[in-house]
Order: structure tokens, then C-alpha cells, then sequence
């Protein structure tokens, strides 16, 4: 045997063996995201299953384009002030036999800077656990500006959690 077949032996057998890291390297790459998906798809589940609101009452203020909402923390999950931006807050009302369907963005500005189709927190009832934060069993008052809803003949609210559980709500017509 003469050099040259020991030699091509030798980069076969290193191909073979790079080759094979490479295959183990992914398999073992894939196996790792697969692995964290899973958990991240259990902590959402998780965190689904723990949050729930009701919302209590919806009143419209008598002679403004305010909707006044009290929604209770009824689940098992505390829900942060910086979480607010990602709570979704829909209204539909008719007037005059039309319909008006509007999301309404959250802002920390007091009542009376309200914009249209803003809503803001007003206060939590009792937030005597961690005051500011939403907990369990508390009950968050919002105000909600949607223009045209003081001459509306019904009115619908909705508040969905940032994990998508919701509840909605007739507004009571003054």
C-alpha cells in the first residue's frame, strides 16, 4: 500500500467525523429549541389559565362621551401597571341606527386629558396588597372617552387580559 491510499483513507475517515459532529451539533441544536419552546408555550398556558377579569358595571356619564367601567381581577394573577398598554379595551355602540366599533388605547393621563377612543385607570379598590399593581381580587375603575357614545341607544364594552381572556359588558344608557 503506498501513501496515497493511506492518505485518502485519512481524509475519508476525517470527513466521516467532521460530518458526523456537524450532524450531532444540529440535532442537538434542534433538540435545545425544541426544549425551550415547550417550556415557553407552558408558561403562557400557565398564565392564561391564571388570569381572569370581570367586568362589573359599564355606565355611561350622563351627558359626556365617557364610559365609566369597573372591572374586577377575578383569577389568580396580578397585573402590573406597565402591562396596561397590552390590555385591550373595545367599544360598540349604536346611535341613530348606526353601528361604531372602536379600540380604545390606554393612557396614563388623568380623566380630563382623555383623548378620543382613550381609556385610563382611575382607581384600584381595596390596593391595600401592593398599591398601583391590579391583584387578585381588586377592582380597577376606568374612564373611557369614545366620542358620539353620550347619544348612543346601546353600548358594549369589552376588556381582554394581555393573554387574551376577556369580558364584555351593556353599558347602562342614562
Amino acid at each position: 500500500m503506498g501513501y496515497g491510499t493511506v492518505i485518502a483513507g485519512l481524509v475519508v475517515v476525517g470527513m466521516i467525523i467532521i460530518s458526523a459532529h456537524i450532524t450531532f451539533q444540529s440535532e442537538f441544536d434542534t433538540a435545545t429549541t425544541i426544549a425551550d419552546n415547550t417550556r415557553n408555550i407552558r408558561e403562557v398556558s400557565y398564565n392564561i389559565a391564571k388570569m381572569q377579569l370581570t367586568v362589573t358595571s359599564a355606565n355611561i356619564i350622563n351627558g359626556t362621551d365617557t364610559v365609566a367601567v369597573t372591572v374586577e381581577n377575578d383569577g389568580n394573577e396580578k397585573i402590573l401597571l406597565s402591562d396596561y398598554d397590552n390590555i385591550d379595551v373595545i367599544s360598540q355602540y349604536t346611535s341613530s341606527g348606526s353601528t361604531y366599533a372602536n379600540w380604545n388605547k390606554y393612557t396614563s393621563s388623568d380623566v380630563a386629558s382623555l383623548n378620543a377612543n382613550e381609556w385610563t385607570n382611575v382607581s384600584i379598590f381595596p390596593d391595600s396588597i401592593n398599591p398601583g399593581i391590579f391583584d387578585p381580587g381588586e377592582e380597577l375603575d376606568i374612564m373611557i372617552k369614545i366620542p358620539g357614545v353620550g347619544s348612543a341607544d346601546t353600548c358594549w364594552i369589552q376588556v381582554t387580559t394581555p393573554y387574551g381572556k376577556s369580558s364584555a359588558q351593556m353599558a347602562t344608557i342614562p
